[in-house]
């Protein structure tokens, strides 16, 4: 049986990727504003944040119908 070790990873904040250009086919090419957005925090279903985000979607979806 294998046996996993966690290990503590301490420089994550200084981890620093140069920028690609990928050559394949499609769009690869990924915009700051969204690698930012996906550097954030995750939220729960029921936290009081994510739920004012989804009501206020929410409304403007009803608006737009």
């Amino acid at each position: 049986m294998t046996k996993f070790i966690e290990k503590e990873v301490s420089n994550v904040d200084t981890l620093k990727v140069n920028k690609r250009l990928i050559m394949t086919p499609g769009p690869v090419s990924v915009d700051p504003r969204v690698s930012q957005a996906m550097s954030n925090s995750i939220l729960g279903q029921f936290d009081f944040e994510f739920v004012n985000i989804m009501n206020e979607t929410m409304s403007l979806i009803r608006q737009s119908s």
